[in-house]
């Protein structure tokens, strides 16, 4: 049995992530984008590489935030509140928040590798970042989605596009400029860009079969900082048992920094605790 030491022992590695969202002050800026009218060119002149590139990128950094993350889906009904640090492409710390008491969940992925503490439980997880194994000791992280696709949507951007040679087709659908991006006859994705905001406010990605896998909206965006991003996402998927998932994600106290020690995404094992192997 592992005593109070051994959760002191971590705690020292493990509380940073809440107090850093406390505490830190972020200065950065980027550039402000600059209305299309301003340019003086007509909507109908649009070009999908001139939309992509003046597209605002929230992903660019590292976002830190308090997130309320409600998962529906065929096994159930979760709600995590949690302190989130994301870098992409696939890098993650969460901390989940309860309403009274200390943290009662620790989970880092870091290069695909995954894990996971419950002090309550003095269970310490070692796996791969797999969605099965999400699905096995993180419900609320279950999506269907590559941790990389996950963490892209999570941040307010589209996931990125391992395919060469991609064609891209741009045209206008209601107020909204619609991007779609082929490779070999085949659409790997669409998403649709407010051209008088340049926000990114919806994603849909393909299977091979040409059907969708899923599909994120982003809304209520927060213009007070910068980048602006995104305070709820919602993403609806298909889990690997052909069932859909949906989550909610909504987002307050956010931050961004330029970069955090990678350190904060590599949960260590406490002294005392033996390690489970989910793989």
């Amino acid at each position: 049995m592992v005593g109070l030491s051994s959760i002191t022992c971590f705690k020292k590695y493990s509380r940073p992530l809440l107090g850093l969202l406390l505490m830190v002050i972020f200065s950065a800026c980027s550039p402000a984008k600059t209305s299309l009218n301003d340019y003086g060119r007509a909507i109908n002149t649009l070009k999908p590489e001139t939309v992509l590139e003046e597209m605002i990128r929230p992903d660019q950094g590292v976002l830190m935030a308090v997130a309320n993350i409600e998962v529906i889906h065929e096994a159930g009904r979760y709600s995590t509140k949690a302190a989130l640090l994301i870098k992409r492409p696939s890098s993650l710390r969460v901390e989940a928040i309860p309403v009274i008491g200390p943290v009662y969940l620790f989970l880092s992925i870091q290069e695909d590798l995954l894990k996971m503490f419950l002090p309550q439980k003095e269970a310490f997880y070692i796996g791969k970042a797999t969605t099965e194994n999400l699905i096995h000791i993180a419900n609320f992280l279950a999506t269907g989605l590559s941790t990389e696709d996950l963490l892209s949507i999570m941040l307010g951007t589209y996931p990125r596009v391992r395919e060469k040679n991609v064609f891209l087709k741009g045209f206008m659908e209601g107020h909204l400029y619609r991007v779609d991006m082929v490779a070999e006859g085949r659409k790997l994705q669409s998403i649709w860009v407010d051209p008088s905001t340049h926000h990114l406010v919806e994603v849909r990605v393909f299977k091979d079969s040409g059907s969708t896998s899923y599909t994120a909206r982003f809304e209520e965006f927060d213009t007070s900082g910068s980048p602006a991003i995104p305070l709820k996402v919602t993403l609806i998927s298909e889990m690997a048992d052909n069932h859909p998932s949906k989550v909610i994600i909504r987002y307050s106290s956010v931050q961004f920094a330029s970069d955090v020690d990678a350190f904060a995404f590599d949960l260590q094992v406490p002294q005392g605790v033996a390690p489970i192997y989910l793989d």
